[in-house]
Parts: C-alpha cells; sequence; structure tokens
C-alpha cells in the first residue's frame, strides 16, 4: 500500500462529495441609491465517501466574482447537523472569516478541525446579505459554487500536514449529474408598486370637481403592480392606509377597480370592502398572483371636502399617500409554474429549524404621470421616505369686473366702486380674499365696504401693502398686473360656490393729491393663501378707471375779452367803444390750438380754458386772426398775447381794432433826379409835408412805386429806399405819437407811354354837383377824423335795393362829394369815372341816393390841391382812381369795411379803369 511495511495491505481510496443550493431564495431588504441589498440562504453538504478520514476540511467560495457584487454586508452559519452524533465539527463553529475575505481569496482557511471521519455527511446553514449593482450586473445571471478541499494523512503517522495528498471537491447544485460540479443559480425575488395620481384631462392636474357635490375635490389613485424577480409569486397583496392617517372624517373612498388585467393571465382578486377608515385597508386578496415580469394596475378614488375646517392647505405639503405590496415566493415546480401556494423555507435562528413562507415586500414610488403610466419603473423599490403627495386640487377661478360711478369726480368728491367676483372655475372658492388695491390719490371712506348690500368692512392695509405671488408679483390669469400703489383693501369670503357670485361696494374719495384732467386705474384681484406661490392669484386682475374733472371754482381758469373798435386809437377800451363782432381768436393753451369768434357784441370766452398747476399757474397764448377784421382796421392791441393763468382766477384779455385814415402816396421815376437814387428837390420838400400830413392823425400809409421803364433792379432799390426815408422821417419827428404802418407796393406799368417829366400837369375840372334838396353843407378842406360806421352787412342789402332801381339812365353830374360817397358810389355802379377822370353819375338820382345813405358826421369836402406837386389830388378810397404823378397825398379817407366778394370786385373794375386813367399821368 506503498506505507514500506512488508504487508501487503489494500491501497486507502479517500472520496469527497459536496453540494451547495439555496436553502432560502434572497429577497431584497434594503436599498440606496446605487445598489440593492438582497438578504439569502444557502445549504450545505459535504460527504466522506472514502475510506480514510479527512482531515483539516477547508471550503473556498469566490461569491464576489460576481459582475454586480459589490460587498457581502453579513453572514451566519448555523445549523450544523452531521450523520455521526460524535462528530466533533458539530460542536465547532466554523470560521465565518471566508464570507468577507478578499475577492479571489478563500472563504476559509483554518490551522486545526476536527476530521471528517469515513462515512459522516455535514450539513449547514449559511445566512447571506450581499449588495447588487444591477447596472454593473446587467444581464449577466447570478451563480455561485463552493470548493472543499481535505488533507489525508498517506502515512499515518498521525500528521496530515507533512503529506502532499489533498482532496477537493467543488459543489453541484444537487441536479443531474450528482458526480460533478454545477455552480447554483442565485434566483432574486423581487416585486414592484408605484403609486400616482391620475391626471385629469380637463384640467391636467391630479384631481378634478366632484360632479354632484363641487365641494368635494375627488383624486383618483393608480396603483401598478410588477413581479420584477425571478420566482413566482402568490398571495400578492396591496394595503393603502394612509388616508387614515389624515386625522380628518372627511375623506371617504369607492372600491377599487381593475385599470390593466395581469398580463400573463395570473388571477386578481380585490376586495369588495375597501374601507380606509374602518380598518379594512387591503385592496387585494388571497390568490392574487403574478409569475415573474408580470403586471397588473388597479385604480380606486377619495373624496375631500374642501370645505372642511380641519383640511390644512396646501395638501401637497401636509398630506402624503403610500401604499404596500406583498408576495409570497411560490418556487416553480417543474411546468416553470408555481403551484399558487407560498412555499416554505427554513428560517434561521429559530429553535427547531422552522419553516415559513417568505414575502417579498416594497412601498409604493411617488410620482404623477400623464399618460396614467407609472412614473418610473414600476419595480422600484421605494424606502419610508417614497411617499407620493397629494396633490393640490385645481385652484378655483374667479373674474373680477372692477367699475366706478360716476365715472368722474372732482377733487373732494366721492366715488363708488363695485367688485363683482364669480366663480367660473371647477373648485369652490374657500377662504378667499378679495383685494383691492387703490391707486395713490383715493381714500378708502371707512364704514361704507358692503357685501351684497349687507354692512362688510375691509381690512385697510398700508399703501402697497398687498399679497403677493411669486417672485413679489400679482400676475392675473390671463398676464395682467397690478399697478395701485395706494392703500389695500381686503375682504375674506368663507365660501363660494362653482356659479355664484358676490358684489363688493364701497366709497373713495378723490384726495387733492390727484389732478384734474388726470386718469386713475384702481385694481382688484381674488388672492387664495392655500395654493402655491405661483398658484396664489386665482383670478384676473379686475381694473376700472376713475377721471378727475376740474372744479370750476377751484382749478379751472376761465379767459374773457372783447374785440373793440378803439376809436381813439390809444389801445385801451373806453366807455364808448363798441365791440367788434364775428372776430376769429386762436388760442393755443397746453400744445391745443382752440379757435373761437366773437359774438354780436365782439366778446369771446373761453370755460375753463386751463388747468393750471396749482402751485405755479400757466399761461396761454391769444392772438387774433387779423383776416377776420373788417377791411380798413388795424391792430392798436398787442397781438398775440400771452397772458398768465391762476387756478381759480379769470383772466381778461381784449383786442383793439381801429378804423385808422389811410394815407397814399403814389409816385414814379419823375420824384427822382434822373436815373439815379437822388430824391429831386420838390419830392424831398413833399416828404416833409408827408410827415405833416401824418401827424394830423393816426394814419397808415400806403406807398406805392409806379415803374415804367428803369429796370426791376433800380425799381426795387428805389422802393426800399422811400420806405426807408419814410420810417425815419417819422421816427425823428419830435411830435410822432403812434406807430406808423406803411404797406408798400411795386407796380409796373406795362403798355403806357413813356413819361414826360417835364411836361406842366393840368389837373381836370372840378365837377360841380346839382343843388340837392337837403341843406347846404359847408366844404371844409381839412382831413376829416375817422368815425364809426354803420354795419357793412346793412349798408350792403340797403345799397343793393336801391341801386338796381336806377341801373339804366345815365347823367353828369357834377360837384364834390365825401370820400365815402365816392367809394360807395364808385363800388355799387352809381358813379363812374370818365376818361377825364371826372365823375360820372349813372342814374339822376344817385347823389341823392348817397347822400340819404350817408352818415350824418360825413360832410362833402373839397380835394386839397398840393402846389408842391403842381396837380391835384383825387378822390381816393376808390380803386381805380387816376394814376398821380410825384409826391401827391390825398385827401385822408376812411377805409370802410369792405366784404371778400366786394374787395374783388373793386380790384377788377380797377383794372379795366387803367386804361381812362393813364391820360392823367405825365
Amino acid at each position: 500500500d506503498g506505507h514500506g511495511d512488508p504487508n501487503d495491505d489494500p491501497t486507502i481510496l479517500p472520496a469527497l462529495q459536496t453540494f451547495k443550493y439555496i436553502s432560502r431564495p434572497f429577497v431584497p431588504v434594503a436599498t440606496d441609491d446605487e445598489s440593492l441589498t438582497l438578504d439569502g440562504q444557502f445549504a450545505f453538504e459535504v460527504h466522506n465517501n472514502g475510506q480514510v478520514d479527512l482531515e483539516h476540511l477547508t471550503m473556498i467560495d469566490r461569491f464576489l466574482d460576481n459582475p454586480g457584487v459589490t460587498e457581502i454586508v453579513s453572514v451566519q452559519v448555523s445549523d450544523i447537523e452531521s450523520t455521526d452524533p460524535n462528530s466533533d465539527l458539530v460542536f465547532t463553529t466554523l470560521d465565518e472569516a471566508f464570507i468577507t475575505a478578499p475577492q479571489h481569496e478563500p472563504f476559509v482557511e483554518v490551522d486545526y478541525r476536527p476530521p471528517l471521519l469515513v462515512g459522516e455527511s455535514l450539513f449547514f446553514t449559511v445566512d447571506v446579505a450581499f449588495k447588487l449593482d444591477q447596472e454593473l450586473q446587467g444581464d449577466t445571471p447570478l451563480t455561485n459554487s463552493a470548493t472543499f478541499r481535505a488533507l489525508i494523512d498517506t502515512n499515518r503517522d498521525g500528521d496530515p500536514t507533512n503529506d502532499d495528498s489533498v482532496i477537493e471537491d467543488t459543489t453541484s447544485d444537487g441536479t443531474g449529474d450528482e458526480t460533478g460540479s454545477k455552480p447554483v443559480d442565485i434566483l432574486l425575488a423581487d416585486i414592484g408598486i408605484a403609486k400616482s395620481f391620475v391626471l385629469d384631462p380637463d384640467t391636467g392636474l391630479g384631481g378634478r370637481a366632484y360632479e354632484d357635490d363641487t365641494d368635494y375635490f375627488v383624486f383618483t389613485i393608480r396603483l401598478d403592480v410588477e413581479n420584477t424577480g425571478e420566482h413566482p409569486l402568490t398571495d400578492v397583496f396591496i394595503y393603502d392606509e394612509t388616508p387614515a392617517t389624515w386625522e380628518t372624517d372627511v375623506v371617504t373612498v369607492t372600491q377599487p377597480r381593475v385599470l390593466n388585467a395581469p398580463s400573463q393571465g395570473s388571477p386578481l382578486i380585490l376586495m369588495t370592502n375597501y374601507d380606509v377608515l374602518g380598518g379594512q385597508v387591503a385592496l387585494t386578496d388571497i390568490g392574487t398572483r403574478l409569475q415573474p415580469g408580470e403586471t397588473f394596475a388597479i385604480e380606486f378614488e377619495i373624496r375631500i371636502d374642501l370645505n372642511d375646517p380641519d383640511l390644512v392647505f396646501p395638501l401637497n405639503e401636509d398630506y402624503y399617500n403610500q401604499a404596500e405590496v406583498y408576495g409570497f415566493i411560490d418556487v416553480a415546480d417543474e411546468t416553470g409554474y408555481g403551484d399558487g401556494i407560498a412555499d416554505l423555507f427554513n428560517i434561521s435562528g429559530t429553535s427547531g429549524g422552522t419553516e415559513e413562507a417568505v414575502a417579498v415586500f416594497d412601498l409604493s414610488d411617488s410620482g404623477t404621470d400623464a399618460s396614467g403610466t407609472n412614473p418610473g419603473e414600476p419595480g422600484d423599490t421605494g424606502g419610508s421616505n417614497d411617499v407620493t403627495p397629494l396633490p393640490n386640487p385645481t385652484p378655483p377661478q374667479f373674474t373680477v369686473t372692477k367699475s366706478a360711478a360716476p365715472g368722474s369726480v372732482a377733487r373732494g368728491d366721492n366715488a363708488q366702486w363695485s367688485i363683482l367676483v364669480e366663480n367660473t372655475g371647477l373648485t369652490p372658492g374657500v377662504d378667499i380674499q378679495v383685494v383691492d388695491v387703490m391707486p395713490i390719490g383715493l381714500a378708502f371712506v371707512r364704514g361704507s365696504g358692503q357685501l351684497d348690500g349687507a354692512d362688510f368692512p375691509p381690512v385697510v392695509s398700508a399703501a402697497g401693502s398687498y399679497p403677493r405671488g411669486e417672485d413679489g408679483a400679482v400676475t392675473g390669469l390671463y398676464g395682467n398686473t397690478v399697478n395701485g400703489t395706494g392703500e389695500v383693501l381686503t375682504w375674506t369670503i368663507p365660501e363660494l360656490s362653482v356659479g355664484e357670485s358676490v358684489k363688493i361696494t364701497f366709497f373713495a374719495q378723490a384726495t387733492i393729491a390727484l389732478t384734474p384732467g388726470q386718469t386713475v386705474e384702481n385694481s382688484a384681484y381674488v388672492y387664495d393663501p392655500k395654493w402655491p406661490d405661483d398658484q396664489t392669484v386665482v383670478s384676473n386682475i379686475g381694473k376700472g378707471s376713475l377721471s378727475i374733472t376740474a372744479d370750476a371754482l377751484f382749478d379751472c381758469s376761465t379767459v374773457v375779452g372783447q374785440v373793440f373798435n378803439d376809436l381813439n386809437g390809444n389801445g385801451y377800451q373806453d366807455s364808448a367803444e363798441p365791440g367788434v363782432p364775428g372776430q376769429r381768436i386762436v388760442a393755443l393753451v397746453d400744445g391745443t390750438a382752440k379757435t373761437i369768434k366773437t359774438d354780436s357784441q365782439g366778446r369771446y370766452h373761453l370755460s375753463c380754458a386751463s388747468l393750471p398747476d396749482q402751485y405755479m399757474g400757466g399761461n396761454i397764448i391769444l392772438k387774433l386772426d387779423e383776416r377776420s377784421a373788417p377791411s380798413g382796421f388795424r391792430m392798436t392791441s398787442e397781438n398775440p398775447r400771452v397772458v398768465r393763468l391762476t387756478a381759480g382766477k379769470m383772466t381778461k384779455a381784449n383786442f383793439g381794432l381801429h378804423v385808422a385814415r389811410v394815407v397814399n402816396l403814389s409816385l414814379n421815376a419823375c420824384a427822382f433826379d434822373g436815373g439815379s437814387m437822388e430824391l429831386t428837390t420838390a419830392s424831398k420838400e413833399g416828404m416833409r409835408t408827408l410827415i405833416k400830413t401824418l401827424d394830423a392823425g393816426m394814419s397808415t400809409l400806403r406807398l406805392t412805386y409806379r415803374q415804367r421803364d428803369e429796370g426791376d433792379s433800380l425799381a426795387k432799390r428805389r422802393m426800399k429806399l422811400l420806405e426807408k426815408l419814410v420810417s425815419q422821417g417819422w421816427k425823428d419827428h419830435s411830435s410822432a405819437d403812434y406807430k406808423l404802418d406803411v404797406e408798400v407796393e411795386l407796380v409796373k406799368a406795362i403798355g403806357q407811354e413813356p413819361l414826360n417829366c417835364d411836361a406842366a400837369y393840368t389837373a381836370p375840372a372840378p365837377i360841380q354837383p346839382e343843388p340837392q334838396p337837403q341843406p347846404k353843407q359847408e366844404l371844409k378842406p381839412e382831413v376829416v377824423e375817422p368815425v364809426t360806421v354803420p354795419s357793412t352787412d346793412l349798408l350792403i342789402q340797403q345799397q343793393q335795393t336801391q341801386w338796381q332801381q336806377y341801373a339804366q339812365q345815365s347823367t353828369m353830374l357834377q360837384g364834390y362829394l365825401t370820400e365815402w360817397q365816392l367809394k360807395y358810389g364808385y363800388q355799387s355802379g352809381l358813379l363812374t369815372l370818365d376818361d377825364q377822370g371826372r365823375v360820372q353819375a349813372t342814374t339822376p338820382d344817385a347823389i341823392a341816393i348817397l347822400s340819404s345813405m350817408a352818415p350824418p358826421q360825413y360832410q362833402p369836402v373839397a380835394a386839397p390841391q398840393p402846389a408842391w406837386a403842381g396837380g391835384s389830388a383825387t378822390y381816393i378810397g376808390t380803386v381805380g382812381q387816376p394814376a398821380q404823378s410825384g409826391f401827391q397825398p390825398s385827401n385822408a379817407s376812411h377805409d370802410d369795411p369792405l366784404s371778400d366778394d366786394i374787395r374783388a370786385m373793386l380790384e377788377a373794375s380797377s383794372q379795366r379803369q387803367a386804361g381812362a386813367a393813364a391820360s392823367s399821368n405825365r
């Protein structure tokens, strides 16, 4: 036998056979962000089937070689049994260091162990907890085997360590060829449940209003369950008892219903007596089964009375819900399915080796998912903190309408504001706040607040202290914002159901902080502090406007005045100076032009012309449109005028018009020496005489230069020189007491004979008037002062009636007429001029007609004949008078008011008479 003794002993053969299998499936017991902790139990069998004892039995296990196994958490060896009742191994605590040994190192390395006797079999179990990173594991299955090694004392010297004989065996899982080795498959058991609030398709939130009673809000809860392990599960129980912990008795539930049946046809048995408040918290019953990978979904409803005073908002901060699921392992048989009865497994640490069913467990994961599926993977196992917050119901929605009556008030007056609040949403309003933010300048009238006609005072807060939403802003449901910064009024409405409305009214006074003409805006909205910050404003921003009108006594400034006939031309209205009707005045105030017209007395007024600043006042510009003034009238007052306006006071601004006499000065090239710019001696003398004539009374000088053969340039320079000489002469005149207006005109004489400045001037013979029935009047060769004349419209009406009766007769009249008679007689066609410049009447009674129409102040006068000019002055004031040579100032005339139509007629007549007048020029 190889021992060296002479005896032929038979050879002793060693034999070792080992088994390793799962005696309790591995189930999850804990989780963290990276790994899953699983706990299970391995069972070992070690058989000495040889003819020699096996010494120093050692086990090597490389469990950490599995992908995804990151850590051995704990190990416990127990339930050691031996077929030899006297075996020392039963009483030896196996070394557990092999469980925590480094990777690729043996589990057990010991110096001494009792021998495994021939024919002895050893049985023991090892409880193992390890961490598994499922991402690292991937699709690689978990397997495990162990290797047992023993020493043989081949030389029988009692010390097996000095021999080189070693026997080892790798465990088999006990299936198939028991003589070989086969790793045990580590099948995991697991279950997952996810809980979600089904979103309402109309609102997008996790709840809806209860159709039968809008004071209740309905939450639909969905539970998805999946067998995420590798063992069939039976008796799958779902529990949801969280609503009972909310300490409110207003929660009712509906019975669960199947949403998605088990995907592989396993039975799903629902409870029909689910009553969370009554203590019946199970949703499924015995017999519910799930195969690996199989899923099902159920749902049920919770109704909550939103008006319950015990309910605390926001719900998602104070109320949480979490369901639990349990499933018992039903190990698959040869058919691949379990038998529907939970298997019993050895539970270590219990007396007598108690066998019990093993369950997997999961707490629901939280989330809300619009599609109704799980928010995450159905099998996500969560801890006790992975709860589902109860979502807030759809916030109520209100429509706010704001208005003021009346729409405009003066400072110091009250306006009544109305706030109409209507619940247009799907959720009742509970303890909502109606907030009114007034603008600066409005003050709440204490005691005026009412709700639907009953006294309901608001809480008055300081300016700008109104409740705000997210980020300190108040944005309504439609995007508009609050812009008030004044007093804040708040009414708390205990309840406003869907479809109901309330009306709040109050008075506010317009204070002096407001400005007349200003429009202020008042904002109101509904605020509900129960909701999250971004949902506390539950209405639009209702806005109403109020206009601040001017008070006629304290705020307005009124402008009055009169356009008057300044008879004495002093620029001030004296008591006897009448008004001039129909005058157009333009007022420029605050950038706006306003046009007014004087009445029959020449008066005008601008009521509340401006709202000047109460501290600084303001200005207004007034301008009389001189084009509207009667012909011949000139301004004697400032135009335009700037006057000061003071709030609450009236301002007066008059405009003076004066009918100035008109002195005509008509000249041509004969007034100058040759082609020079030097006046002749006679013309210089005439300049001095002109100044004296102008000094006789307020006058307007019409300066006309009649151009013949001289060029345009020379004519224009002479015209400017004459204007300058007249202006300078009047300025140097010591007794000049009024501003002289000079009107200049340059007239081209085309197609006439050349001037003969050396020819003697012959004046036409004076025309002697026929005797008239009226008393003879003395002719006074003096300048007639301007006087007030009758209304132009009345005169023209009289003229047209009488002149038409004598339109067909013609006779010669002799004598002198007043300028007024000459002017209107010529204008009307009663008088004409012949080719020698003599006055000619068109009817026998023309002079009588003119005399009867003339105002009594007018007296016939003879036209003076200035000796210095060598000729006579004609009656001017008419259009078409004979042209004069040299300086020939005419008799002063009264330029009566003429309409634009008559003036145009006279201009046309003047052109027709131009040929006849040419013969009087020299």
